[in-house]
């Protein structure tokens, strides 16, 4: 299914999840917005696969560890997320949007590795 930008900006909140999640899968190769193929090989990226699934997994472990006793890997693992639901509220969402969340990542990337 295409979804067009308009579409989703005028859309309820499901379409906005659509939107962020569209986002993310830009680094897997997959296009959801104003795309003719879904899906284009040459379009993958690694390094962003990486950032992605290894800081996901550093964001869950840091706050599973820290709920008890927070410490700097809680504090920002939850800044991740605050950053992150604040990004899919906005009306508009666009790559550079998205930069201080992968910089904000590297250290619970870090942890991990």
């Amino acid at each position: 299914m295409q979804f067009s930008a308009k579409m989703i900006r005028e859309a309820n909140v499901s379409a906005r999840v659509v939107l962020i999640l569209g986002v993310f899968a830009v680094a897997f190769g997959v296009r959801l917005i104003d795309a003719v193929p879904n899906f284009q090989l040459s379009a993958v990226d690694p390094g962003g696969i990486a950032i992605i699934v290894i800081g996901t997994i550093g964001i869950v472990r840091a706050l599973r560890r820290g709920f008890r006793a927070p410490g700097d890997d809680f504090f920002l693992a939850f800044l991740q997320v605050a950053n992150l639901l604040f990004i899919a509220a906005m009306k508009y969402v666009f790559n550079y949007h998205l930069e201080i969340a992968v910089l904000m990542m590297t250290p619970l990337v870090a942890f991990e590795i």
